[in-house]
């Protein structure tokens, strides 16, 4: 993936993820650039760019309440995960922002030509 390609749904992409406590706290960026999944890209009205919609990626155990889907090892080699690594997509915890945006991180990843 590179900043001038356009996003597809179902592409993964290194992103700053902003978590909703960081975000509490102050911050305007994630902490550390992380996978996430494109699960939407829209034209806003007014034609200023995309907007894309992320979901999280995350090798750390789900926060007590977060609404998570366990990635299997298959899945995780074929993204370019380790598969050795336990693996989550976090669904209730987005983020959204125009494309590209200064919080994404060139990188071509296996499995990020959206197929």
């Amino acid at each position: 993936m590179t900043k001038a390609e356009t996003p597809k749904v179902g592409q993964i992409v290194l992103h700053q993820f902003l978590w909703a406590d960081e975000q509490a706290s102050g911050r305007t960026e994630g902490a550390k650039a992380r996978p996430c999944i494109v699960i939407a890209v829209e034209s806003p009205a007014g034609g200023h760019g995309l907007r894309v919609t992320v979901l999280p990626v995350t090798s750390q155990p789900p926060r007590v309440g977060a609404t998570v889907i366990k990635i299997p090892d298959a899945l995780k080699t074929r993204i370019g995960l380790d598969p050795a690594r336990p693996g989550w997509m976090v669904i209730d915890a987005a983020n959204v922002f125009t494309w590209p945006g200064f919080d994404l991180v060139p990188h071509r990843m296996a499995g990020s030509s959206g197929e």
